[in-house]
């Protein structure tokens, strides 16, 4: 009977221990019905409140928590512009320099009016150096303290006296003078201003600017197309502009046909002006507009982020955002290399200390089409993967 007894009561006292450890959690003194010493009242083994297995206190199964994203736009620009302009200074140029001279500011106002940051480098002699012949740029473009009317860092006079027919000899030998105002990426025209003919040729230009690292450029030229052996003008003094009738003798008032300078604008589709008209306004135009004909960059300088945030490489997202307001996300690429497998992607300059973020050339091409493209950067969110196509 007493054995009974205690065995009865051996089993109320265990049930009842049963009861209460199904309140407060099994062996482990917390308020749920899992098997770990949190007090989440979840069913995981972790100490958010959620039931998906991690640790981040959200429901979308990944480690991270739900991120409070921040968007800086990026400076949009458009490309660099760098051009190179060699004015004759022979004695038969007195009337053109001074052309050139009056035309170069509007020339100048153009193109930056246009929204292009340009470099302007003018390779002719100054005015100390030659009273007639000789240029000095007045305000804004130059600072019209002369002779040294240098107005860095958006225009350089290379004083260099140039003859009759070594402008483009002219163009190489200064190259250490001018080098620093060419930027990476930047379009480069060069404009040439003589009455008479080159005495190198085009072929000896392009590849002594090759040499240098120039490849691709657009050549303008203001030139006579005629000479002074030109039948034309000997025959019919009236018939062109430089035609003149000297001591009753129909000459040429050009020293020479500028045939090269012709080559290399048909080689490289720039714009021609005919020296004789007198009128350079109109070419000055011309050149300005084609100047401009530039897309935005497509490579940017990663923002602070806003005050209260740090950069994390890892945590940062690419928008392009089109002239229709309509938003397109761009995946992250690890690498240049791996631009060929996506459809668009970014990629950073230094994935181990990233100052610039660029975009693939497919992607920059798409961008381009669009004049008032703008390009957000978020920071504060996983990086978004570029899905291989």
């Amino acid at each position: 009977m007493f054995k009974t007894l205690f065995f009865a009561l051996l089993v109320a006292l265990f049930v009842a221990s049963c009861e209460s450890k199904s309140e407060v959690g099994i062996g482990d003194g917390s308020p749920d019905t899992d098997t770990d010493a949190d007090t989440d009242g979840d069913s995981d083994s972790d100490s958010d409140s959620d039931s998906d297995g991690d640790t981040d206190g959200d429901t979308d199964g990944d480690t991270d928590s739900e991120c409070a994203e921040i968007e800086t736009e990026a400076d949009n620009v458009l490309e660099p512009v760098d051009i190179i302009i060699v004015v004759d200074n022979s004695g038969s140029m007195t009337a053109e320099s001074g052309f050139a001279q009056t035309n170069l500011n509007s020339f100048s106002t153009q193109i930056t009016s246009s929204g292009v940051d340009a470099h302007i480098v003018l390779i002719s002699a100054d005015t100390d150096q030659d009273a007639d012949e000789g240029i000095c740029i007045a305000a804004p473009l130059g600072n019209g303290t002369c002779p040294n009317d240098t107005n860095l860092p958006n225009y350089l006079h290379v004083a260099q006296s140039v003859s009759s027919t070594d402008a483009l000899s002219q163009i190489v030998n200064t190259y250490t003078q001018w080098q620093s105002m060419l930027r990476v990426g930047s379009h480069r025209h060069f404009i040439v201003i003589s009455d008479d003919n080159s005495s190198d040729t085009a072929a000896w230009f392009t590849g002594q600017l090759a040499g240098l690292g120039i490849n691709e450029f657009i050549f303008h030229a203001i030139t006579a197309p005629v000479d002074d052996m030109t039948p034309v003008c000997v025959l019919n003094p009236a018939a062109h502009q430089c035609c003149m009738l000297v001591l009753g003798f129909g000459i040429c008032i050009a020293a020479g046909h500028g045939v090269v300078y012709e080559e290399l604008v048909t080689q490289t589709g720039g714009i021609w002006g005919d020296l004789c008209l007198q009128n350079f306004g109109p070419v000055f135009n011309q050149v300005a507009t084609v100047a401009t004909d530039v897309s935005l960059v497509c490579e940017w300088v990663i923002p602070d982020p806003p005050i209260g945030e740090v950069f994390v490489s890892n945590m940062v997202n690419v928008d392009y955002i089109d002239g229709s307001s309509v938003t397109h996300p761009i995946g992250y690429v690890a690498s240049p290399g791996d631009c060929s497998s996506v459809t668009h992607g970014w990629y950073y300059d230094d994935p181990s200390n990233p100052t610039m973020i660029y975009v693939c050339p497919q992607t920059c091409d798409w961008i381009q089409l669009d004049p008032d493209a703008k390009i957000v950067i978020k920071f504060g969110c996983e990086t978004e993967v570029a899905i291989p196509e």
